[in-house]
C-alpha cells in the first residue's frame, strides 16, 4: 500500500474550517492555563469566605497533582481512542467541575472538585498541540504552534488580574465575585467544545495497543509524594520523616514504572523508545530545566513586586505584560523562522543563553535597582523562554514516530510541569526559609539601624495609624529576632504597604536578597539547561507529517481510521 499526506493542500482547501478548529482549541487551553492562575489572586477571598485559610495549599496542589498526572494518559488515549473523544471528555470534566467548583459551601469539597477539574485540564494542555501536530505539516506548525505557546503566557498574567477582579467584586449577577473564577469557564469551555467537535474531521491512525494500567499507577505512585514534597515540603521541612516517606514512595513507584513500561514496549504510558532518540531524551532533559526557571520566575517576580516595590496584584500582573510581550513576540518569531527555514537551527541554545543570562542579570537585584531595569531583565527572560518553548516542542515532535504524536507532545509537557511543580515551590521556599537570616543581619546593618532607631524616635511616625501595623509587628519581635519577624513578613506583608520607609527599609531590603539569592539559583539551573541545549544538534524539521494521510488511487487503507 502506498500512501502520502498533504495536510498543507487540506489546510488550503477548507481555511476557515482550520480556523475555526484553531480558535477551538486556542479557547480550550487557554481557559486550562488561566485556570492555574486565576484562583492564585482570589484564594485569600475564597479562604476566608469558605473558613479555612489553613487548606488554602491544597486547592491549587489538588490541581496539580491531578494535571500533572494526567497529561501523558491524556495524550496516551488519544493515540488509541482518537483526539476528539478524548477532547470531549476532558471538555465535559473541566466544565462540570468548574460548576462544583463555584458551588462550594466548604473548603474540603473545593479541593475535591479541584482536583477534577485538574484532571480535565491536564488533557486540555497537551491535546491542542497534538491536533495542530496532526493537521499541519511541521514548517506551517511552527508558525500556528506558537501562537498557541504564546497563549501560555499571556494566561499566566492574565489570571491574576482576572482572580483580583473578580474578588474584588462583593457580588456578580447576584452571585459571590469569586464564585466567577471558576463559572467563567463554563461557556468559554461550551463554545470550544462546540468549535472543535465540527471541525475535527480529519482521518486518525489509531493504534490497537491496550492501555498501560500497570504504568499508569506506577506513574502516579512516582509523581503524587514528590509534588507533595514540592508544594508542602518548606512547611513541615525537606528533610523531616513526612518527607521522607514521600521520597522512598515515589523512588519505588519510578522503579515500578521503568519495569512496566519495558515490559509494555510500544504500548507504554510512555515508550522508553522514545528516550533511545538522542535529541528527544535532550530536549525533554531541556524542557524539566525549562518549566522549572519559567513557573520559578513567573511565581517570584510578581511577588517580588508586590511585597518588594509596594505593586497591587492587578498592578504586578500589569508590569509582568512586558515579560509576556517578549514571550509571545519570541515564540512566534521563532515559530517564522522554523517555518522559513524548516530547520530548528540553533534556537534552544539561543533560548538558553537568553534565559540564563537575564536571570543572572536579575539575580543582582538591589532595592535601589530602577524599576525599568528590573522590567528589562524580565523582557529577556521571557525571551529566552519564547525561543525555548517553541524549539523544544517541535524538537520532541519531530522526533517521535509519527503514529505516537499524542504521546510525544504530552511527553513534552509533562516533563515541563513536573519542572514547574518543583520551580515554584523551591525558589518560593529559598525567598521564605532565607529570610530569618536576611532580617537578622540586616536589622544589625548600621545604617539600617541607626535610621529606625531615628523613626522609631520621631512621635510624628509612631503617632502615624499609617506606622501602626508595622510597629505591632517590631514591638512583638522584641530585639528584632530574625525567625519572628519573617515569620510576621511570611504571613502577611499588608504592613509594609504605607508604613514610613526608614521603618519599612529592612524588611525590604532583606526580602530583595533572599529574591536574589533565588534568582541565583534559577540562573544556575538554566545553566545546566544551556548545557544540555548545547549538546542538541542542529537538525531539519520532518515534512510532511502523516496523521492526516489520505488513501491513493489503489483505494487501500489503513486498519484503523477514525475521525
Amino acid at each position: 500500500m502506498t500512501t502520502s499526506s498533504r495536510p498543507s493542500t487540506k489546510a488550503q482547501a477548507w481555511p476557515r474550517q482550520l480556523l475555526l478548529l484553531l480558535a477551538g482549541l486556542l479557547g480550550a487551553m487557554f481557559l486550562s492555563t488561566l485556570d492555574q492562575t486565576v484562583v492564585s489572586t482570589a484564594m485569600r477571598t475564597i479562604a476566608d469566605d469558605l473558613g479555612g485559610l489553613a487548606q488554602q495549599a491544597w486547592v491549587s496542589t489538588a490541581f496539580l497533582i491531578a494535571s500533572t498526572v494526567v497529561t501523558p494518559v491524556a495524550g496516551r488515549l488519544s493515540d488509541l481512542y482518537g483526539r476528539r473523544p478524548v477532547f470531549t471528555v476532558c471538555v465535559l470534566v473541566f466544565c462540570a467541575a468548574s460548576i462544583l467548583c463555584g458551588a462550594s459551601t466548604t473548603m474540603l469539597v473545593l479541593i475535591c472538585w479541584r482536583a477534577v477539574q485538574g484532571l480535565g485540564a491536564g488533557g486540555l494542555v497537551v491535546l491542542p498541540l497534538t491536533v495542530i501536530a496532526d493537521v499541519l505539516p511541521p514548517r506551517v506548525r511552527a508558525r500556528y504552534q506558537g501562537v498557541f505557546l504564546a497563549v501560555i503566557s499571556l494566561a499566566t498574567v492574565i489570571g491574576p488580574l482576572l482572580g483580583g477582579l473578580f474578588a474584588g467584586a462583593p457580588q456578580i449577577l447576584g452571585i459571590s465575585g469569586w464564585r466567577w473564577a471558576f463559572l467563567i469557564n463554563l461557556p468559554v469551555g461550551l463554545l470550544s467544545l462546540w468549535l472543535v467537535a465540527a471541525n475535527l474531521r480529519y482521518p486518525q491512525q489509531l493504534q490497537s495497543a491496550r492501555i498501560d494500567w500497570a504504568g499508569t499507577a506506577a506513574l502516579i505512585v512516582g509523581i503524587v509524594p514528590l509534588l507533595l514534597v514540592a508544594k508542602q515540603g518548606a512547611t513541615y521541612g525537606w528533610a523531616a520523616p513526612a518527607s521522607w516517606v514521600c521520597y522512598l514512595t515515589a523512588l519505588g513507584g519510578w522503579a515500578v514504572f521503568g519495569w512496566a513500561e519495558h515490559r509494555s514496549g510500544d504500548a507504554a504510558l510512555l515508550p522508553l523508545s522514545l528516550f533511545q532518540d538522542r535529541a528527544f531524551l535532550l530536549a525533554s532533559l531541556a524542557g524539566v530545566v525549562l518549566g522549572f526557571t519559567m513557573l520559578g520566575g513567573l511565581s517570584i517576580i510578581p511577588l517580588y513586586l508586590q511585597i518588594g516595590r509596594g505593586a497591587s496584584p492587578m498592578q504586578a500582573g500589569l508590569l509582568l505584560l512586558p515579560t509576556v510581550a517578549g514571550m509571545m513576540l519570541a515564540t512566534i518569531g521563532a515559530g517564522r523562522i522554523i517555518a522559513r527555514t524548516g530547520r530548528f537551527g540553533l534556537l534552544p541554545v539561543l533560548g538558553a543563553i537568553l534565559l540564563t543570562s537575564s536571570l543572572a542579570a536579575l539575580s543582582r537585584l538591589t532595592l535601589a535597582t530602577p524599576l525599568w531595569a528590573l522590567l528589562t531583565g524580565t523582557v529577556f527572560f521571557g525571551v529566552g523562554i519564547g525561543v525555548l518553548i517553541q524549539s523544544l516542542t517541535l524538537i520532541s515532535q519531530n522526533t517521535a514516530p509519527l503514529t505516537q504524536m499524542g504521546v510525544a507532545t504530552s511527553t513534552a509537557t509533562f516533563v515541563r510541569s513536573i519542572g514547574s511543580a518543583f520551580g515554584a515551590a523551591v525558589l518560593i521556599a529559598i525567598v521564605f526559609n532565607g529570610l530569618p537570616q536576611a532580617l537578622t543581619a540586616t536589622f544589625a546593618d548600621p545604617g539600617l539601624h541607626q535610621q529606625l532607631a531615628a523613626a522609631l524616635a520621631d512621635t510624628t511616625v509612631t503617632a502615624d495609624p499609617a506606622n501602626r501595623q508595622i510597629l505591632a509587628v517590631l514591638h512583638q519581635s522584641g530585639q528584632h529576632s530574625g525567625a519572628s519577624l519573617a515569620g510576621a513578613l511570611s504571613s502577611n506583608a499588608a504592613f509594609l504597604t504605607h508604613a514610613d520607609p526608614r521603618l519599612a527599609a529592612p524588611f525590604l531590603t532583606a526580602f530583595t536578597k533572599t529574591t536574589a539569592t533565588a534568582l541565583l539559583t534559577a540562573a544556575a539551573i538554566a545553566a545546566v539547561g544551556l548545557v544540555v541545549s548545547l549538546a542538541l544538534r542542529p537538525g531539519t524539521l520532518r515534512d510532511p507529517t502523516a496523521a492526516t494521510k489520505t488513501t491513493e488511487d489503489d483505494g487501500s487503507s489503513s486498519p484503523r481510521r477514525r475521525e
